[in-house]
């Protein structure tokens, strides 16, 4: 994602979404003590979390500050790239927000993201919510891992980002891959995930053994020799303010 946003340093570069701040200490490493990267997002317990991260790792030229994606607060053409890792999926407002992000890029500045692929790619994702429905659940449209998943398609995320501004729009495709010792490893902390459990508060009591269950069955073919490998993966687009 950093590559392909072409960040160097000097550059101010704008993280959307910025969860714990990881990608905005990368992108600091990147831009040097010439350059700032501000990191958002709208919780304003990731901003404290990320604030404590930058603080931890004394990174001077990062500010945090809590956002909307789909309102940006900074004037036009204030940076030179925009990253969002995991995120733009998961904002109501993809259209305003994808066109905020390009105001606020210079002329020819770039955005990079990426977001989950389909459904079939990413068993950890979509196994909890077939599980879910063979078991009686009807998914709702705003389940997590639902919402996660729904850029899955290429041409979506291509689509989105040229109807907001954007030119020269790539997209690939890199495997992600999950590894645990043991398939009840990878299983329980299926079910500690916050997207297993709000689906499990549509389930009868009984709804942790029969899903903890389930996935196993699911996730058993992927075991190999030392572990268990569940495959995933991640589209990384990006492209270019043209005008």
């Amino acid at each position: 994602m950093l590559d392909l946003a072409r960040i160097a340093p000097g550059h101010r570069v704008l993280v959307v979404g910025t969860g714990i701040g990881e990608e905005a200490l990368d992108a600091a490493t990147r831009v040097g003590t010439a350059g700032e990267v501000v990191a958002t997002d709208m919780s304003a317990a990731m901003i404290a979390e990320a604030t404590r991260s930058v603080a931890a790792a004394k990174a001077a030229n990062v500010r945090c500050l809590v956002m909307d994606a789909q309102h940006l607060e900074f004037r036009p053409s204030t940076f030179d790239a925009v990253i969002s890792r995991n995120t733009l999926m998961f904002i109501p407002d993809l259209t305003r927000a994808l066109a905020e992000m390009n105001r606020v890029l210079k002329w020819k500045g770039r955005i990079a993201a990426t977001v989950w692929a389909s459904a079939r790619r990413n068993p950890r994702l979509s196994d909890p919510l077939e599980a879910a429905r063979a078991l009686g659940v009807k998914r709702p449209p705003t389940a997590t891992f639902r919402m996660a998943l729904r850029l899955g398609p290429p041409s979506l995320l291509a689509t989105a980002l040229r109807r907001a501004g954007f030119s020269d729009v790539v997209v690939e495709r890199w495997p992600v891959v999950a590894r645990y010792e043991t398939v009840n490893a990878a299983v329980q902390q299926a079910m500690d995930h916050a997207g297993t459990r709000e689906l499990m508060e549509l389930l009868s009591r009984d709804s942790e053994r029969r899903m903890s269950r389930s996935l196993a069955q699911r996730w058993q073919k992927y075991a190999v020799q030392g572990g268990v490998n569940l495959p995933g993966e991640q589209l990384v687009a990006a492209g270019a303010k043209s005008a």
